[in-house]
């Protein structure tokens, strides 16, 4: 393989993760079309033995290809991956959450992808999300494509399905990386690498299989969410330039409304606006 595909995977695993994920979504990074170089997991605090047993057993079976980073108190999950990015031995980096799917050729498409379009610094996929079983597919999440529509996409909503994304290691870097912020680290860092003048793409293909459902509504149909994550975002984004006082005010309006809603009519809003429905 020639150096400029190899790639690292990136992953983090906490104490609440179930052993079981973990061990479909190893095994899915690992039977690809093209198989990462390197998956760096980072140990993000203690883990049960349960899920140390999963992780042994693909070290044991791919002894060149994980490398293992472990601290004992768990960190906010973009201080994980900022500390896993700085270590990640290749110039290209995959995200992958320790839950998900990736679909076989997953790594292939996205690697061809960026060798073709050497101008693009970071490029995600759409994704099928199911709750319980991978073969019914609830939903599907599909985002703008081209950077034009990206840009303008991300001052309102995330542009990029974070568990999908492969990037150049030197862009992420270049804006200093990852940093934690109210659980929606990842968008922060698309603002500021937006805002920097770094090229997004998406592949309209869904590369990755993700768990969500009413769990996920649960956690942000609630004004403290709102309160906690969204408007402390835009607030950035304001302080960057990012979005304007008009941009600003729409959005907080909007979402304000959104988490004020109760947990299924916020789910049917989901369902009805933001995800195309599943078959």
């Amino acid at each position: 393989m020639s150096n400029m595909k190899k790639f690292s995977v990136l992953m983090s695993v906490y104490y609440k993760e179930k052993p079981e994920y973990l061990d479909i979504a190893l095994n899915s990074i690992l039977n690809q079309t093209l198989i990462p170089d390197e998956i760096l997991i980072v140990k993000n605090g203690k883990l049960p033995n349960e899920l140390n047993e999963i992780i042994n057993k693909y070290n044991q079976s791919y002894p060149t290809k994980l490398k293992i980073l472990s601290w004992d108190v768990n960190q906010p999950l973009g201080y994980a991956l900022k500390i896993g990015v700085e270590n990640c031995s290749y110039d290209y980096i995959a995200r992958m959450d320790s839950d998900d799917i990736a679909k076989k050729d997953r790594f292939e498409k996205q690697m061809d992808f960026l060798i073709n379009n050497s101008q693009v610094d970071i490029v995600g996929s759409s994704i099928s999300e199911f709750e319980d079983d991978p073969n019914k597919i609830l939903s599907y999440r599909v985002l703008p494509e081209k950077q034009q529509e990206i840009y303008k996409f991300a001052q309102f909503r995330c542009p990029m399905n974070h568990q999908t994304v492969m990037f150049k290691k030197e862009a992420v870097l270049k804006v200093g990386n990852y940093i934690p912020f109210k659980d929606i680290d990842d968008y922060y860092l698309w603002g500021r690498m937006l805002k920097n003048g770094a090229i997004f793409a998406n592949i309209k293909d869904c590369l990755v299989n993700a768990r969500a459902g009413n769990a996920m509504f649960k956690r942000r149909a609630n004004l403290t969410y709102f309160f906690n994550n969204e408007l402390p975002l835009q607030i950035e984004f304001l302080k960057i330039g990012f979005i304007n006082w008009l941009q600003f005010l729409r959005n907080i309006f909007l979402k304000f409304l959104l988490r004020a809603l109760p947990t299924k009519l916020m789910g049917l809003y989901y369902n009805k606006f933001l995800r195309k429905k599943g078959v």
